[in-house]
This record gives structure tokens, C-alpha cells and sequence, in this order.
């Protein structure tokens, strides 16, 4: 005996809207139709179900201050897919962008606020111009976002950008930080170890500069 699916629900307080969300604005076609409360959604052989709810789904706060998901989608070519959804006038929460676990992501809601993530995992060969091919992006942009005990591991994060991110807990082990900027982050236990902290600033101030007021 083996499970050959598992299928994720998401609550509406509109299904025909919700329906033409995903069918029109997203391209996506419905599989079926149960009466007025429920419908099956295909995003290219992937299903998930739309439910009637009386009450907006609670979870969809808590989703989007913690920086989680409610669906992610995986796609062949990030940049396509997000100047399509962008011509059907969806509105993108977090343009395309690259990750710390290698990977190319743009983030929607849907019309009831769930939020849903698309992602590419990179590939060198797929390195756009100012990377380095050999050991993938140089030049990071993490905004509005939460990275709490995120763990960041023999990456080159040189010249990267931290803007209003929460990195509580986060560890950054034998990576490179040159350049690296970082304002309006939490950095509450952060772990640092056998990085290159070159040029590295903290809402303005180098921390190598920081690093020398704390030892004097």
C-alpha cells in the first residue's frame, strides 16, 4: 500500500471568486465542481480544493506576519510565470528574488489573502550576469521577510542586502559577508563563525568597526 497524492484545502468566503482567481488571473483550470461550497483547482497535473467558509480562513494573518505559506508552487521558468501573472494584474508581495537555500522565488496572494509562493531551485547554468557561476549568486536582496534560525552554510553572500528582516536564531557558518548590508534586522542569537566579515555594515556602521569598540 503506498499514498500516490496528498491534497491540500484552502477555505473562501467566495467561491466563484476564488475560482476565477485561479482560472483567469493564474491560469489554472477547475477539475470539478461540487454544488456551491466546494471545487478542485489543477495548476499544471498538481491538485488542490477550494472550500465554502462562512468565516475568512484565520490562518491567513498568522501565515503572512510569520512569513509562511499556504501553497508552493514549483515552476520551470520563475521570471515567465511572474511577468504573466503580472500582465493579469496580479499583484506581487515580493518580487522575483533569490534565497539562501538556492532557489528563485516571487510571492502573491489570492483573493482571500492566501499566501502562495513560487519558487526555481538555480542552477549555474542558469546564472544571470554579476554571479559567479562556480559557486552561484553574489549579490542577495532579503527584504520584509523572516529568516528566523534560518541557517546559512558555505554560501557566498558577499555584497548582500538585509532590509527589515527578522534573523532571530539565524547562523551563518563559514560564508562570506564582504559588503554585506544589514539595516533594520533583528539579529537577536544570531551565530557567526568563520565568516569574512569585510565590509560588512549594520544599519550604516562597518562591523569590523563594532567588533574593536567591544574589544577596547
Amino acid at each position: 500500500m503506498s499514498i500516490v497524492r496528498a491534497i491540500a484545502q484552502l477555505r473562501t468566503t467566495d467561491l466563484d471568486a476564488s475560482i476565477r482567481f485561479y482560472v483567469e488571473a493564474l491560469g489554472m483550470r477547475l477539475v470539478f465542481r461540487h454544488e456551491d461550497f466546494y471545487a478542485g483547482i489543477d495548476a499544471d497535473g498538481h491538485e488542490f480544493h477550494l472550500k465554502q467558509a462562512r468565516d475568512v480562513d484565520p490562518s491567513i494573518a498568522d501565515v503572512r506576519e510569520g512569513g509562511h505559506f499556504h501553497l508552493y508552487f514549483e515552476t520551470g521558468d520563475i521570471a515567465a510565470l511572474a511577468a504573466r501573472y503580472e500582465r493579469n494584474s496580479v499583484r506581487l508581495v515580493d518580487g522575483v528574488h533569490d534565497t539562501a537555500w538556492q532557489t528563485r522565488e516571487f510571492v502573491i496572494e489570492d483573493d482571500q489573502g492566501h499566501t502562495l509562493y513560487f519558487g526555481q531551485p538555480l542552477d549555474v547554468r542558469d546564472a544571470t550576469p554579476g554571479e559567479d557561476p562556480t559557486r552561484g549568486p553574489t549579490m542577495w536582496d532579503f527584504k520584509n521577510t523572516s529568516l528566523a534560525d534560518a541557517t546559512f552554510e558555505d554560501v557566498n553572500l558577499a555584497s548582500a542586502r538585509f532590509s527589515d528582516v527578522n534573523l532571530a536564531k539565524a547562523s551563518f557558518s563559514n560564508v562570506s559577508l564582504a559588503g554585506a548590508e544589514f539595516r533594520d534586522v533583528n539579529l537577536s542569537r544570531v551565530a557567526i563563525t568563520d565568516a569574512d566579515l569585510d565590509g560588512m555594515t549594520i544599519d550604516g556602521l562597518l562591523v569590523t568597526d563594532l567588533l574593536r569598540a567591544h574589544r577596547a
